[in-house]
Parts: C-alpha cells; sequence; structure tokens
C-alpha cells in the first residue's frame, strides 16, 4: 500500500482526482526484507518472486529450504533493513 501511495491516491480520488498515468511506482527489481521466514513467509516470498524481486529473509535461525537472496538471522536485521524497499512483518 506504501509502495503504491495508495491513501494519497484515494484522498486524491475523493477529492475527484484521478491520475491514470501517475508514477506509482513498481516493484519489479526491488528488495523485500521479510521478517520471519516460516510458512507465511516463504509463502509472501513466493509472490513476491512473481514481481522479479529479490528477498532477504530474517529469521531465529539464518537458514532456510527456500531459496532466498539471502537468509539471516537478527544479527543481520540492520543491514537487511537498510538494503530493502518494501518491509514483510
Amino acid at each position: 500500500a506504501l509502495s503504491k501511495k495508495l491513501l494519497y491516491n484515494h484522498h486524491r480520488m475523493q477529492q475527484g482526482v484521478f491520475d491514470q498515468l501517475g508514477d506509482t511506482g513498481t516493484l519489479r527489481g526491488k528488495t523485500a526484507a521479510i521478517l520471519g521466514f516460516g510458512g507465511i513467509g516463504r509463502a509472501t516470498a513466493e509472490l513476491l518472486r512473481h514481481f522479479d524481486m529479490r528477498i532477504q529473509a530474517i529469521n531465529s535461525t539464518g537458514r532456510s529450504d527456500y531459496p532466498a537472496d539471502f537468509t539471516g538471522t537478527l544479527d543481520d536485521l540492520e543491514s537487511v533493513m537498510r538494503a530493502a524497499d518494501l518491509l514483510v512483518v
């Protein structure tokens, strides 16, 4: 919702302004940080892969059978957050 400026565009539509060609950005090529990489986190990563996103995951072990671009622990949180364009909690 934030990356698509959903709230801003919703308010504009309420004011009668609809900019169909407005720049709402794209997820393609961006990096997603997923905090918690259990079943839901991996399923979310699978969906985000369809947008050609890079996946960086944080879990308790730093390991996963899912082929994320990076999987780390809370010790890696700061570097993962710096690289992220999108945060999934």
